[in-house]
């Protein structure tokens, strides 16, 4: 048996800068730039193969044990970017209060089709779909989509509306310029209440 040995090089750099009492206060100012490549490219298992993090945390030095650390993670070819958002503070001795904000502003460069029937067009020039390997008829085809194809005697129609979310879904994960498709929806807030007995 041939072994399947693929050869690549990635590389992760940065650089981190600290200031110190910025503004004549106790708050200390810590930046962070990173870049990521990898020359595998598209084929990455993972989003970082051509990304850039930038990145700044603010330590308060304060009796509370305040911090704020903020980041963007963008990708220069697809312009996606991840932010976010941390803050803690100690509301008493044994209280913590933690925020964490992410946000995930998942573009690409290709707009997105307007109707169903351009989404199916686009899958089946990409080699998504190949109907000829469909092993199953017609009625289970309609029990895995029951909210895109109705069927009323011989008419079939697809339900635009939901078909073309639903299949643009679809469009978005082949897309190679939309690698964070799949966490599109991830977007979270998170507000922790931490109490230490």
């Amino acid at each position: 048996a041939e072994d399947n040995i693929e050869s690549y090089q990635r590389t992760v750099g940065g650089i981190e800068y600290s200031l110190y009492g910025i503004f004549g206060s106790n708050i200390d100012l810590t930046m962070i730039a990173e870049g990521m490549y990898d020359t595998r490219g598209a084929d990455t298992l993972g989003f970082l193969e051509h990304d850039i993090a930038f990145g700044a945390r603010f330590a308060f030095n304060d009796e509370r044990d305040t911090s704020v650390i903020a980041g963007l993670l963008w990708d220069p070819d697809s312009d996606e970017k991840v932010v976010t958002l941390q803050a803690s503070r100690r509301l008493a001795a044994n209280l913590k209060l933690e925020f964490q904000l992410r946000s995930i502003l998942e573009q690409g460069f290709n707009s997105l089709p307007k109707s169903s029937f351009e989404a199916l067009e686009i899958l089946y020039q990409q080699g998504e779909l190949d109907f000829s390997l469909l092993d199953f008829d017609l009625d289970t085809l309609l029990r895995l989509l029951p909210e895109i194809i109705v069927v009323r005697g011989n008419l079939i129609t697809i339900n635009d509306q939901y078909g073309r979310d639903a299949l643009n879904e679809f469009v978005k994960l082949v897309d190679e310029d939309r690698k964070l498709s799949v966490l599109e929806s991830d977007d979270h807030i998170l507000l922790k209440l931490t109490y230490y007995y």
